[in-house]
């Protein structure tokens, strides 16, 4: 048999397909496959490699198949690789990549019950740490390098993830923990915050969960877990914990994608379009703002919402709240609570406070168009560039995930908000947070 080797190379996206490709050869050599046919397509997404009878017939298998063919050859000491699944390819694709491994000979990481094994555990879930680990060695493999390099022995006995959090932060990431807050290092990301935090890479800069899901939709990062209910947050999973397999997937897609469509562009054109609707809604034709007291209250208007509280025993039950809010603005508010109550959450509120009228003409308290929800566990803090909390202006703490009457950042709470037009103070601006205020114009 002639072991003449043909390879066809498209367009690449990254270098380091190249030497894959190279070993793909050797493999063939040795194994005298004979005549290949080696193709990279980035428009196919997935690496072609196939035996054929004629080169010259440049034909080649279809590309699944191929892949599966080799993927069988060289994953078949992993116990739970599946070479039926929908991402055996990515999965195989990232371990060409080498970004990731699976665990060689150890108890499976997720059920321990399965035994001492090699595996891949497509289906654990990826804590903050791992995720900006698999991304930032695999996107900035000498910028992660060199970040370790300088990374000194007490930064990482305070934080073990600090170069992670560093890193991310240099390159406009949004993540929940940073280099002086390791709790979110250790706890499992969801899949809305996988897409903040990849898509706030790719623009550099921070964006809001809707304007993620949007790329991701519009890039085909995912599709969503039930195409027939559309391209929503809901059908996205933006609560839905991110599992390996589904991270490699996405990161694929990313690296064959030979064109990215930009939607924050688009984004911020309709949030534009939005600002003078609201601004309508609130302020109809006149000047926006009161210049008094009387003229603010004269304004306003008291509405009653469901709520949930909890008790001391931790039981969530029903309740109410009371709250003064701007006029053309009560259908919102209810409409924002109520869907608050509805949700799975049953987040508990156990103090609301809306108009308030204040001296300083930028406060939206003062319009009766923000509000803020249990203000000692959202604090009130400056930060520093890197995101670190260097003075707390009001309230305690913050501590999502940990203490029940504190926000997260893609609960209920914040969902219900945004979808009426509301921005949350949690990560409305650069040099401060305010988790516990909700304000229609962004101030």
């Amino acid at each position: 048999m002639n072991n003449k080797i043909t390879i066809l190379i498209g367009k690449m996206g990254h270098s380091r397909f190249t030497n894959k490709l190279k070993e793909r050869v050797e493999v063939c050599k040795k194994e005298k496959i004979g005549k290949i046919l080696i193709t990279s397509m980035m428009a196919g997404s997935l690496l072609q490699v196939g035996a054929v009878a004629n080169a010259e017939e440049q034909v080649a298998e279809p590309a699944t198949n191929a892949m599966m063919r080799l993927a069988a050859a060289d994953l078949t000491s992993y116990k739970d690789f599946d070479i039926n699944a929908s991402w055996a390819p990515a999965m195989r694709w990232a371990i060409d990549e080498g970004i990731i491994s699976g665990y060689q000979n150890q108890k499976h990481p997720s059920d321990p019950k399965k035994g001492v094994g090699n595996w891949l555990d497509p289906q654990g879930y990826v804590t903050e740490y791992q995720m900006l680990s698999i991304i930032l060695k695999y996107q900035e493999p000498d910028s992660f390098k060199s970040e370790k390099a300088n990374t000194t022995k007490a930064n990482l006995d305070k934080n073990f993830a600090f170069t992670e959090y560093k890193l991310a932060k240099d390159l406009g990431m949004v993540t929940r923990g940073s280099t002086t807050n390791v709790t979110f290092a250790s706890q499992h990301v969801t899949r809305g915050q996988m897409a903040r935090a990849l898509v706030s890479y790719i623009y550099g800069k921070s964006v809001t969960l809707e304007q993620a899901v949007e790329f991701m939709y519009a890039n085909k990062f995912m599709i969503g877990k039930n195409l027939e209910k559309g391209q929503t947050l809901d059908n996205f999973g933006i609560t839905d914990k991110l599992t390996r397999a589904q991270l490699v997937v996405v990161l694929e897609r990313y690296a064959k994608q030979p064109e990215l469509k930009d939607t924050l562009s688009e984004s911020m054109i309709r949030d534009m379009q939005k600002w003078e609707e609201k601004t309508q809604l609130v302020w109809e034709d006149k000047e926006p703002g009161f210049e008094t007291k009387e003229a603010a209250e004269s304004n306003m208007t008291q509405i009653t919402v469901p709520v949930w509280k909890a008790t001391t025993k931790g039981d969530k039950v029903q309740g109410k709240a009371t709250l003064t809010v701007h006029k053309n603005l009560a259908k919102t508010y209810k409409a924002v609570f109520q869907e608050i109550f509805d949700g799975p959450e049953k987040f508990p509120i156990k103090d609301v406070g809306a108009y308030s009228w204040r001296t300083n003409v930028n406060s939206e308290h003062r319009n009766g168009t923000a509000l803020d929800i249990n203000a000692s566990e959202n604090m009130h803090c400056e930060i520093d560039k890197n995101g670190n909390v260097t003075k707390i202006l009001s309230g305690s703490f913050w501590k999502p995930y940990e203490n029940i009457y504190s926000i997260t950042e893609d609960g209920d709470v914040v969902r219900a908000f945004r979808k009426h037009g509301f921005s949350w103070g949690g990560d409305a601006w650069s040099t401060s947070r305010d988790y516990m205020h909700f304000s229609y114009f962004g101030s």
